[in-house]
């Protein structure tokens, strides 16, 4: 092309639809894509006024452009992280305010509790007798408000769990497994 001295430049601008403003790319990656350019377009200038013979020599790894352009990752947004410092610190309160007995380690070098499984063979019938109860049944009653908050629009009376107890906890700890005779 006789031309010494050219660059060239490749400049990518990325808009959505509809939109007039470019997106930023700074904090965008990408892949470089390089090949080879022809050396008759791109190479040294050929002496003379004549042209060049018909040639298929190729410049190696010329940049060519960019694939896989893909935007930086969002960022979370919501509330300010909990303070982890607190996890360990915050007592457990009742409705009342007196504190819980501490049932959990809170803390990493909190010794561990130790609890010993007591499997009772009468522990199904607790299970029939008070599912169902009027106690149990006035509890409920107060807690589905709470729970239609949530989205759960059930207050179930229990009356077929109590029915049938005796086949929906037959494995530990309730009764133990079906194959085990009850002490």
């Amino acid at each position: 092309m006789k031309q010494c001295d050219i660059s060239s430049k490749l400049v990518i601008t990325l808009k959505k639809d509809g939109s007039s403003s470019a997106e930023q790319l700074e904090t965008w990656t990408w892949t470089e894509v390089y090949g080879g350019v022809p050396e008759a377009m791109w190479g040294p200038p050929v002496a003379g006024e004549t042209a060049p013979p018909p040639d298929a020599k190729t410049l190696p790894n010329r940049l060519l452009g960019i694939q896989n352009l893909i935007p930086p990752k969002a960022q979370a947004t919501g509330p300010e992280q909990f303070p982890v410092s607190r996890v360990s610190h915050e007592p457990v309160l009742n409705p009342d305010g007196s504190r819980l007995p501490a049932l959990l380690p809170l803390r990493s070098d909190a010794p561990s509790i130790v609890k010993t499984l007591t499997i009772r063979p009468d522990g199904i019938n607790d299970i029939r007798n008070t599912i169902a109860s009027a106690g149990a049944k006035e509890k409920r009653v107060a807690l589905a408000p709470l729970l239609a908050g949530l989205g759960i629009d059930t207050n179930d009376d229990m009356s077929k769990t109590s029915a049938n107890a005796g086949t929906l906890f037959v494995a530990s700890p309730f009764g133990g497994a079906p194959w085990e005779s009850a002490a």
